[in-house]
């Protein structure tokens, strides 16, 4: 899977298959407004981004490292995944909050 090349509906069908029906349809109705982040959570996100392209053309791969994932930097990741604008957007506010998620 080469993410950054595809379609945005590309991408979705993409992330699918790799994080599940269930998290995406999670982090298409999650709001990135209400998602506090620590500069360690991004460097996670993007520590497992570059592990996403490393095994990129081996599903079974990336799957793995979808699964060892804590469920924020999964969905965060996920989120990434679908709106490639986003890591750059979040990562700018990191700096300035712990990791959470208020509901």
């Amino acid at each position: 899977m080469n993410i950054i090349r595809m379609f945005p509906e590309r991408r979705i069908l993409e992330a699918k298959a790799l994080f599940g029906r269930t998290l995406v349809r999670q982090a298409r109705m999650t709001d990135p407004a209400d998602l506090t982040l620590t500069a360690e959570a991004m460097d996670a996100v993007h520590d497992a981004a570059d592990e996403l392209l490393e095994h990129a053309g081996d599903p079974r791969a990336q799957g793995r490292v979808v699964a060892s994932l804590n469920p924020q930097t999964r969905l965060v990741l996920c989120m990434w995944v679908i709106d490639l604008s986003l890591g750059a957007n979040l990562a700018k506010r990191a700096i300035y909050a712990p990791m959470q998620v208020r509901g």
